[in-house]
Parts: structure tokens; C-alpha cells; sequence
């Protein structure tokens, strides 16, 4: 049973992935060039590897979550594994100003202090909650010029840590707070994060794993029920027409969590869903705000199921998304693409192991895990019309 605590190490069942130099190199010609076979990404979008230099941020493996606030101004979050030995990592809040090619780490002058979950403006206004070690206990921080100065908000917490925070410009926010039974809290902010007051759901909320919010009012988050091996999903509405409400996806025998969840608008919405014992995962869409769920069948979608490991699915417009699949053992793994919905899915085999994306205004940047050799440098897939 998951439980609260210190901020856990994120897992990834991919394990080291390596990506080798030349390999990169050849991937970035194909896809450059064109020179690629029939099952190939589609003409109509390029994948360009973007290697950002960071001078303070040695030891960064890759960006583990992603927030665009333009096409140039991206903030990430980023693990570093290397720096206490293993089993023990560092988390950073990174900025970048040119959309991936130069990276900050942002010097907290803060010791013993991990940052472990953020919300960027594009205002220059973040917010970071960060754990003290030394007083065990979790503090939430704001900046409002880009990370030159920053204030303490609110209160210390000493129970539980953030799993996800949004905030908005209207200084509305929300937060999925771990703790213990029965189940993760879900809180929301009216002040900027001074106060919180927790939501109450009639399905009261298990371990919740991912949120996702379209604006201020329209957002979800994602879990499983309260109680152990459960075969269901739980999804609950936070904000907008029927917030409050839950829904269950039937996710079937040793469902472990939920991996990614995103939605393009009220309707239209991806999940995907990992299991225990080497089960893989599967994705599924919703037509209807998160009621109902469909999953691709392995013929439209052939990167699901046991064995396989589903990162991310995005889509960018009705037509056009992406989804990202590896095997346990592979370095590497397929990045699939579809135009017609997700009728059809065709792969572009690329050799990274992608760890979080984020898109915006029809362009698609991933944070991928570079070679182990490259601990001064952050490394990026952008997917971008072809010009």
C-alpha cells in the first residue's frame, strides 16, 4: 500500500535506459531527412532532439514531469538519482528561456530541502512545495520573477506531500495530497495557497495518481479506490459541470495505477493504466468527460499489454496523437503516432525512454532519459509541424 511520507523516488519499469550518441545521431538524420521506412512517423510532423546545456545542474538524468507556459519558456522537474547513491535521489525545478537548448537549476539556497511538486505561470509566478528533510515536514514556496526571489506561503504541513499541484491566475488551486487510510485528500485554494480546505466527495478518494486540468474549470484526477487489489480505476471530477461526481474504469485483475491521464477538451480523454506482475499496461479514451472507457484494441494500437509499458499518450487535435511504448528490456522503445483518431497507429522507432511531455499549440516536447555519460545535459524530443 502506498503511503505518505518522504517524498518517494518516482519508479519507472522501463529501468537505465541508454541512449547512445550515434544511435541519436541517426535518429535525428532520419527523421530530418526523411530517409525513414514505411512505417515511419507521419511527413506532416518532424522529430528534432534538442541536447540543453546546463551549467549547475550536473548529475540530471532527465525531466521527469513538464510545464510549457509558451513555446519557449518550459519548466520541468527533474530527478537526480547519482547525487546521495542509490535508492536516494535529489529533485530539481529546471527553467528553460529557448525552449530546451539552455536550462537553469534553480539555486534554492535552501539545505536539506527537496522540491517535489510546482505550478508555472507564465506570469514568471511558481509556486514549488518542497520537503524539509530536517523538520520533516512539507512548505510551499512562490516566486514571482522566475526564481530569483522566493517567499514562504502559508503554513508548514506535516503529513503528506503533494502529488499534484495546479494553481491559476485567479489565485484559485489544487492539490492531491498523500496520506494515509482512507485515501489520498484532495484539496483546493482560494488565496493563492495560504489556506487549503479539503474537498468531500461521495466516493471518498483512494490513492490518487495523476491530475489533470484543462483550466479552472474543468479539471480530474485519477487512482484507485480505497482498499488493496483492486480491479477497477477511480476517476473524479474536480471542477466544472458535475465536479464532485466519480466514475470507474473496469481495469481488471492486479491493476497497480494510473500511469497518465489527459484530456483535450470537456469530452475527449486518454488514460493509461499499469499493472502488477510484468502485466504491462493498457490505454483507453473517453468520448464522454471520463463516464466511459474504451480500450484500442492490440490490432489498432499493438503497443499494450503484458510486457509492454505505455509512458505517455497525448493527442494534439481530434486526429493527430501520440503515445509512447517499451518493454521492460529494451533500451528504448516505439513512439506510435495517429491521424485518424486513434483508428490507426503507426510507429516511429526511436531510441529513448521518454519520461514526461507536455504540448503546446500543436507542438509536442518529451523529456527523455539521455546516456549516463551525459550528467551535465538535459535531453528533449520536440514533435513539431514540418515546416
Amino acid at each position: 500500500m502506498r503511503r505518505p511520507g518522504r517524498p518517494p523516488r518516482p519508479a519507472s519499469p522501463l529501468g537505465p535506459v541508454r541512449l547512445g550518441l550515434a544511435a541519436a545521431l541517426l535518429a535525428i538524420l532520419a527523421a530530418l531527412s526523411g530517409h525513414a521506412d514505411d512505417s515511419a512517423e507521419p511527413r506532416d510532423y518532424a522529430l528534432i532532439w534538442t541536447v540543453g546545456r546546463c551549467g549547475n545542474c550536473a548529475g540530471i538524468p532527465g525531466l521527469e514531469e513538464i510545464q510549457m507556459v509558451s513555446d519557449r519558456d518550459i519548466w520541468a522537474l527533474s530527478l537526480s538519482p547519482y547525487l546521495w547513491g542509490p535508492g536516494i535521489g535529489d529533485f530539481k525545478v529546471m527553467h528553460s528561456r529557448d525552449a530546451g537548448r539552455i536550462w537553469a537549476s534553480l539555486d534554492w539556497s535552501w539545505i536539506h530541502n527537496l522540491p517535489v511538486a510546482f505550478s508555472a505561470q507564465a506570469s514568471g509566478r511558481v509556486w514549488v512545495e518542497k520537503f524539509d528533510i530536517v523538520n520533516d515536514e512539507m512548505r510551499i514556496q512562490r516566486t514571482d520573477d522566475d526564481g530569483r526571489h522566493w517567499a514562504p506561503i502559508g503554513r508548514p504541513h506535516e503529513l503528506g506531500y503533494f502529488r499534484n499541484l495546479r494553481m491559476f491566475a485567479n489565485g484559485l488551486g489544487y492539490a492531491v495530497e498523500a496520506w494515509d487510510e482512507p485515501g489520498d485528500r484532495i484539496l483546493r485554494t482560494d488565496d493563492g495557497g495560504r489556506h487549503w480546505r479539503r474537498l468531500i466527495f461521495a466516493d471518498p478518494p483512494g490513492f490518487m495518481d495523476k491530475a489533470f486540468f484543462l483550466g479552472p474549470d474543468a479539471g480530474w484526477v485519477a487512482g484507485s479506490p480505497p482498499g488493496r487489489h483492486q480491479t477497477k480505476a477511480m476517476l473524479l471530477r474536480v471542477a466544472g459541470p458535475g465536479a464532485g461526481a466519480a466514475s470507474y474504469i473496469d481495469a481488471g485483475p492486479d491493476f497497480d495505477e494510473v500511469a497518465s491521464l489527459r484530456f483535450l477538451d470537456e469530452r475527449r480523454g486518454w488514460i493509461v493504466l499499469w499493472y502488477l506482475n510484468d502485466g504491462g499496461t493498457r490505454l483507453l479514451h473517453t468520448e464522454d468527460g471520463g463516464k466511459t472507457w474504451s480500450r484500442y484494441s492490440n490490432e489498432a494500437f499493438p503497443g499494450q499489454g503484458p510486457g509492454h509499458w505505455i509512458t505517455f499518450a497525448q493527442f494534439l487535435d481530434p486526429l493527430r496523437g501520440f503515445a509512447y511504448s517499451s518493454t521492460r528490456e529494451a533500451e528504448g522503445g516505439d513512439l506510435f503516432s495517429t491521424v485518424d483518431g486513434g483508428a490507426h497507429w503507426r510507429v516511429a522507432p526511436i531510441p529513448v525512454g521518454i519520461q514526461g511531455c507536455e504540448s503546446w499549440k500543436g507542438t509536442l516536447r518529451c523529456g527523455v532519459q539521455p546516456d549516463v555519460r551525459i550528467l551535465s545535459a538535459t535531453t528533449m524530443l520536440t514533435i513539431a509541424p514540418a515546416r
